[in-house]
């Protein structure tokens, strides 16, 4: 095919190269929708089998009760976890912002009920104040970045929705 014209075999095989980078980069946010759902369509193809059997010669009706059972079993879990996930964060960082929990109380209960252990930490050149500090800092960096990807995740919203109905459509013709 590519015998005689250097020109014109150059020129094919950069537009090949521009046109299959245009491709790829048009394709680059359903990337990861489409890799889990050729995912689920390799880890559930022995269920798809089966019930491929079960319904007859009617391989539509099969994917489609397959996809049904994914759903029911993998993906709904999934998004339900994903809500107690977030809203647990969310009730966290109010918590902490409004003093409800300390993330020093553990150093206080160590200091009142443990003095060896205090006494070990100082042998160790832990100081508690200087630990006390570090934990509060760490508390409040950790109610920052939690507060940030919940907004993160709300404005991403309409992005996994398409992402996720791409997903269900080349699940379902992975399946078929």
């Amino acid at each position: 095919m590519l015998h005689g014209r250097p020109f014109e075999n150059i020129f094919f095989l950069l537009m090949l190269a521009i046109v299959t980078l245009a491709f790829f980069w048009v394709l680059s946010g359903y990337l990861i929708p489409m890799f889990w759902a050729i995912v689920l369509a390799v880890l559930f193809f022995p269920v798809h089998r089966r019930i491929h059997a079960s319904v007859g010669a009617r391989p539509s009706l099969a994917a489609s009760l397959t996809l049904l059972l994914i759903l029911t079993t993998v993906i709904v879990p999934t998004g339900f976890l994903a809500l107690a996930v977030a809203n647990e964060s969310s009730l966290l960082v109010a918590r902490m912002q409004s003093g409800e929990i300390d993330p020093t109380a553990i150093i206080k209960w160590v200091e009142g009920f443990a003095p060896p252990l205090v006494e070990l930490l100082a042998d160790l050149g832990i100081e508690l104040e200087e630990l006390r500090d570090r934990l509060e800092s760490a508390a409040v960096s950790a109610s920052q970045t939690i507060g940030t990807v919940a907004v993160a995740a709300g404005q991403g919203a309409v992005s996994f929705s398409i992402g996720f109905a791409v997903a269900l459509y080349v699940l379902y013709f992975a399946l078929r």
